[in-house]
């Protein structure tokens, strides 16, 4: 070859590897929208009831998996160990695999383990049969509550539409140390907008009782938004803190419902809780 079609090769070798190593990036960053990076102070109570269930009831996979799913929204050194030793070591091949895609997610590199040789037993096939919707969603946590452990600092009243923000917003929190709820990110498969039916208030109201604070994020879509005034509403009857972060300026009045309100004080125009 002359020096010209290597330095050509060359070229277009890293290319290539410069543009796979940019969208492996951009992958990461688009699974990282489902994930906090913070460590809950449950987390360790939450690893131990997957494995008390597993010992337990072992045909109970719908209750490891919804363990197993609140585990892995969550990115720290427990949680990490705990999806690494569900994919070597558990014998249902589904929660295998979810922890191996929820590894991936988090920019880990695990191995896929192979599925295990001879009679198999019913914990080891036994599918994962979960409907996807807000019924369902508010039956397990009914029926797992004590064994969940679920509790978020700030619940955020939003609206969809604010996506930058709110994922600048929550990455903020998280670095400190704050346990966020967002719907279309913590309940994304069972309060997707498509599966919303007479049940999805009531399991925006639980997870409201879970919360210590509500963060309103004032936008103009916010006070469009048709839950965002009910979410106020419902945390003042309960005597729960309301606070206001006002990211930008807005076009429309300020909502009557949020008068008595504090608003966030500000440090690099990110929220001081």
């Amino acid at each position: 070859m002359s020096d010209k079609e290597v330095n050509d090769l060359k070229f277009k070798l890293t290319t290539k590897a410069a543009n796979k190593m940019k969208e492996r990036s951009r992958k990461l960053a688009d699974n990282l929208v489902y994930i906090q990076e913070v460590c809950p102070s449950y987390i360790k109570l939450l690893i131990k009831a997957y494995f008390d269930v597993r010992k337990r009831d072992t045909l109970n996979i719908n209750a490891r998996y919804l363990i197993l799913m609140e585990a892995s929204q969550f990115k720290c050194r427990e949680t990490i160990e705990f999806l690494e030793k569900v994919n070597a070591c558990d014998k249902n091949c589904d929660l295998r695999l979810i922890a191996f895609n929820s590894l991936q997610r988090m920019g880990e590199h695990p191995w896929l383990a192979r599925e295990r040789k001879g009679k198999r037993k019913k914990s080891m096939i036994k599918p994962i049969d979960i409907k996807t919707n807000p019924t369902e969603l508010l039956n397990l946590l009914y029926d797992n509550q004590e064994m969940l452990y679920q509790k978020f600092d700030i619940f955020l009243s939003h609206s969809s539409f604010d996506t930058k923000e709110l994922l600048h917003l929550k990455r903020h929190l998280n670095s400190l140390g704050k346990v966020v709820y967002i719907d279309w990110v913590n309940d994304r498969i069972m309060l997707n907008r498509k599966y919303q039916n007479d049940d999805t208030w009531p399991a925006l109201e639980l997870r409201m009782n879970q919360s210590d604070i509500l963060l309103y994020v004032l936008t103009d879509n916010a006070i469009r938004s048709p839950y965002t005034e009910r979410e106020v509403n419902f945390f003042k009857k309960q005597n729960k803190k309301v606070l206001i972060y006002q990211p930008g300026g807005i076009s429309m009045e300020v909502p009557a419902y949020l008068k008595d309100c504090e608003y966030c004080l500000l440090n690099n125009n990110q929220p001081i809780l």
